[in-house]
Formats: C-alpha cells, sequence, structure tokens
C-alpha cells in the first residue's frame, strides 16, 4: 500500500468506504493540485480561496489569531482548502 495511504491505522470510515482505488485517486488528485500552471483549476481554486482569505476575510477578523479562526471547506472532494488552510496554522474543516 502507498505510504501515503497508510498514515492511519483506522482510516476515515466516510473516505474508506469507498475503497482503496478511489483513496489512491483522491491522493493523486491532491498532489495535482500542487503544480503550479495556468492550465491546473485545482491549483488556481486554491490560490483564488487563499486570495480571499488573506483580503478580503483577515482584515475583517484582525481580532483573532490565526489557530482561532475557523475555515470550513464545504465541498465533496479531498479537502483541498481544509488541508491548505490547516498547513498554515488555521483551523480547518
Amino acid at each position: 500500500m502507498d505510504e501515503s495511504l497508510d498514515q492511519h491505522r483506522n482510516p476515515k470510515a466516510t473516505s474508506y468506504a469507498y475503497g482503496e482505488i478511489y483513496q489512491r485517486q483522491m491522493v493523486e488528485y491532491y498532489k495535482q493540485s500542487k503544480i503550479a500552471s495556468d492550465g491546473n483549476h485545482e491549483y488556481l481554486r486554491v490560490v483564488l480561496a487563499r486570495n480571499l482569505i488573506n483580503n478580503w476575510a483577515l482584515p475583517r477578523l484582525s481580532h483573532k489569531q490565526k489557530q482561532e479562526t475557523v475555515i470550513v471547506d464545504i465541498g465533496c472532494s479531498v479537502g483541498l482548502f481544509a488541508i491548505e488552510f490547516a498547513k498554515q496554522g488555521y483551523k480547518s474543516s
């Protein structure tokens, strides 16, 4: 099994139920989203989200620290935004 899929002994039931092939596809999808190019829509979506948070939301939440700010990723994918903003120090779900 791929190391990135074997990080947890008890995978999250909601994604694990789709099976190993689906999990591998989602890992690849996440990796591809990190490749910077004008044609990579997932990468551009993350850049757009980062710009919206930094330029619009954060100035209005200046009284809060990053670790106090919750960013909710509402979607049906691997959680690109949740992962991205968690890496930056925000709470995300």
